[in-house]
Order: C-alpha cells, then structure tokens, then sequence
C-alpha cells in the first residue's frame, strides 16, 4: 500500500514550494539555526534568521501570542 504523501509548506527565506512526491519546500530543521522554522535546506536555514521574512514571522508569532494572553486574562477576570 502506498503512503499518503504530505505536501510541506513552503520555504519561509526562499517561497520553495513542494510538488507531490518531489520532497521540496520547508522539509529541513535544524536547531543550530537559531530560529524553529523549517527550511528547504541548510543556505536557506541559515539565512532566514537575518532576514525580513524572519521578523515579520516572528512579529505575527508575538501578535498571536499577545491576542492569546489577553483572551487567557479576559477569562480570568470574568470570574
């Protein structure tokens, strides 16, 4: 039987996208990047964390976080 294949998001440095079974986009991971995104390969890992692409990603990650704790106390304060 064959197994599903996942399409993997595209590249957040590069916009490599996947194509079905030809294993591109953001597959690659490595924490000595300095950064948890996935990339499509090593260069594109390692650049991504001087990038724009970098902190408008991790200025959206904030926001998220920030609606989510508001909603968190929000609750709280409702008793």
């Amino acid at each position: 039987m064959h197994e599903p294949y996942w399409l993997a998001a595209d590249c957040p440095n590069c916009g490599q996208k996947d194509e079905l079974e030809q294993f591109k986009g953001a597959r690659l991971f490595n924490s000595e990047w300095g950064h948890s995104y996935s990339c499509c390969s090593e260069a594109c890992g390692r650049a991504f964390l001087n990038s724009p692409q970098h902190k408008a990603k991790e200025r959206e990650r904030i926001k998220r976080e920030i609606k989510q704790l508001r909603a968190e106390l929000e609750e709280l304060s409702d008793g």
